[in-house]
């Protein structure tokens, strides 16, 4: 007796013969925990597997079964004993959202095979772009931002070349800048795996914002963790969910990397355990689950919804402290003001690097003077850079506000603060992309 057909290969169905109650069939994997034996061990009790709402009546995946072209999952009815937590509806709406998944499985497993002949133009686009292009391709983004930098600094040089002496000594300054900048961007993928844009891509990108007065934006569909994104998520709160025994179900859109079975979660005097659940695609992002339990069961105190943003913050926290009494107060006046916020917003703001701010825009200025004095244009513009930078940041001071530095931007992201959580956070994420997708 058919339960529910979806599709070809797509069904439920009752199978009373059997070597179970009912069976879904389908043409791939779905998203199901099988039952986990008890084993003997006393730290090791009996788990039940996924609880499956079919039509109208629940049941447990009891087993996985693997033949030719198809994957069959056995059911039993849902014993009574069971908690039922998180049942999951077979259903048209499941069945096409796996069948989506697959396809996008498919489609990155062929692009795949060529990706390393588009590395270098993938590896070109800012990194928003450039981190969805990848993942859609099956490519280390890092790899891509390698095989640009590289690719860029050659072609720079490959076409000065074949110019005559006096277009090439011309455009020899610009095209040192070029080559510098490329050059930049693949040692910062080797060493700290840093994910960035060409400058002449980024150039295209601020002229189309000039002209249309918007920024281009990437193609919907998947998100996934920028730098951006990082600090837009750790912003925002978990969502909680109070199950039935007590238990917290808890999503986010960061994984929770301290959140492991072994941690105990403290929320004042109350202590609580953590069980890591699959994550799930929701609005274009990953959101990932875990359920808390208490200890105690009288636990007066629960973990609030950002108990692991704040436990993270602290961390970058107590990392920014290390950095600035090693007396790199003048380096952290430079950073962009949003960086310096995230630094010293608990520190007093800038009025905690005013001075610092102070000294380093005044030694600019006769920096950018020793540069004019040179010659070729190469000193020239750097001389008017330092100048015009050196002007507008003793302005800000004078407004009591952040002084950053235009050049500020370069090594802000190399800085272990802005730098260890966001790349532990995305390699994890990249980490969980990878087992959920069909190999």
């Amino acid at each position: 007796m058919i339960l529910v057909h979806v599709d070809e290969g797509e069904e439920a169905r009752l199978t009373p013969g059997g070597p179970a109650a009912a069976v879904i069939e389908s043409r791939g994997p779905l998203p199901f925990r099988v039952r986990l034996a008890a084993g003997g061990l006393h730290h090791r009790p009996a788990f039940p597997g996924s609880p499956v709402v079919v039509g109208d009546r629940c049941f447990e995946v009891v087993a996985e079964r693997v033949e030719a072209d198809r994957v069959l999952y056995d059911l039993d009815p849902w014993a009574e004993p069971h908690v039922l937590r998180a049942p999951v509806s077979y259903g048209e709406d499941l069945v096409r959202a796996v069948q989506a998944e697959r396809r996008r499985g498919a489609e990155r497993r062929r692009s795949s095979r060529w990706s390393w002949a588009a590395a270098p133009l993938l590896g070109a686009l800012p990194e928003q772009w450039q981190v969805r292009a990848c993942d859609r391709s099956g490519l280390d983004p890092a790899t891509a931002t390698l095989a640009s930098g590289l690719a860029e600094a050659m072609l720079a040089v490959g076409l000065l070349q074949p110019l005559p002496l006096g277009t090439r000594l011309a455009l020899t300054p610009l095209a040192t800048l070029v080559v510098a900048s490329a050059a930049f961007r693949a040692l910062l993928a080797v060493v700290f795996r840093e994910v960035a844009g060409s400058a002449v891509v980024a150039l295209s990108f601020e002229a189309a914002r000039v002209v249309k007065g918007t920024l281009p934006v990437p193609s919907r569909g998947f998100v996934p963790l920028t730098r951006e994104q990082f600090w837009a998520r750790l912003g925002q709160p978990d969502e909680q969910t109070q199950e039935p025994d007590g238990a917290i179900l808890v999503r986010g859109q960061l994984p929770h990397l301290t959140w492991t079975p072994s941690h105990r979660l403290q929320a004042g005097s109350d202590y609580w355990t953590i069980e890591s659940l699959v994550p799930g695609y929701a609005g274009g992002r990953l959101l990932y689950a875990y359920r808390l339990r208490p200890v105690s069961p009288t636990a007066a105190s629960a973990p609030g919804p950002q108990a692991y943003q704040q436990e993270l913050r602290e961390r970058i926290d107590r990392e920014w402290t290390d950095l600035l009494r090693s007396g790199l107060e003048p380096l952290v006046s430079l950073l962009p003001a949003s960086v310096q916020r995230r630094a010293l917003g608990r520190r007093g703001g800038s009025g905690r690097v005013r001075i610092a701010a102070l000294v380093t825009s005044l030694a600019q200025l006769p920096a950018a003077v020793w540069f004019f004095t040179g010659s070729g244009p190469l000193n020239a513009l750097t001389g008017l850079f330092l100048a015009a930078d050196g002007v507008q940041r003793l302005w800000r001071v004078a407004q009591d506000d952040y002084a950053p530095s235009l050049a500020g931007g370069l090594i802000s992201d190399l800085l272990r603060p802005e730098r260890a959580a966001y790349h532990e956070h995305r390699d994890a994420e990249r980490g969980v992309l990878s087992a959920l997708r069909p190999t």
